[in-house]
């Protein structure tokens, strides 16, 4: 037999020299997850000691820990979405009952109630705007550090991401979508709260403003 009394990690390192480094090449796999899968599947080593498998199964575990935590992000942005939502819109109601009066005599020297209305949807529209634009100078820079000089693991953490073959590292992504992504959403929230000083001003009847 060709491999005989070495260690796993050393077998592992011969098969793949021998039987599969002229697949190592951008150009023949492109998407690696295809090619090593084909592979897998069509490829018979010249042995029945060993069976060649993707790395969809011999890492299982480590895929089923990928979804679940993707699954949790989402739950987590989920929420924090909620709160900053319902922070918007607390904000945008007590704006909307402070200026009561001031609506009130706008409509009195004859500005019409849907002009009012869309002059503050467009006011709101505006300062979210600005606030998004603000967290990006702000947060930007903070980004692209971590994304340079990346959190080095320790202790177990570290131990567990050599195990599965990973560098011990956690950088930063430095993507536009994931700022734009944000930056829309917050702004979509803001008009979804505008409804609420639309609606005041439309019904708003003079005499509240006493």
């Amino acid at each position: 037999m060709k491999y005989q009394n070495i260690r796993e990690e050393e077998l592992k390192s011969r098969v793949g020299q021998d039987y599969f480094g002229k697949y190592d090449h951008a150009e023949i796999i492109k998407d690696i997850d295809f090619a090593v899968k084909e592979m897998a599947t069509d490829y018979q080593l010249p042995t029945t000691d060993y069976a060649v498998l993707s790395w969809h199964f011999t890492m299982e575990r480590l895929l089923q820990t990928g979804e679940s935590n993707r699954a949790f992000l989402v739950l987590l942005m989920g929420i924090l979405y909620v709160i900053v939502g319902f922070g918007i819109l607390g904000t945008v109601v007590m704006m909307t009952n402070e200026r009561i009066r001031e609506f009130c005599v706008m409509i009195s020297l004859g500005m019409s109630r849907m002009r009012l209305s869309a002059v503050v949807a467009v006011e709101l529209f505006v300062k979210s705007l600005i606030g998004t634009m603000l967290a990006v100078v702000v947060t930007a820079p903070i980004v692209l550090w971590f994304s340079e000089n990346p959190i080095q693991m320790t202790g177990a953490i570290r131990d567990t991401y050599i195990q599965f073959g990973m560098e011990p590292v956690m950088p930063m992504a430095v993507h536009a979508y994931i700022f734009t992504d944000q930056i829309t959403t917050i702004l979509v929230i803001s008009l979804i709260a505008a409804i609420y000083p639309v609606r005041k001003i439309l019904k708003l009847k003079l005499r509240d403003s006493k």
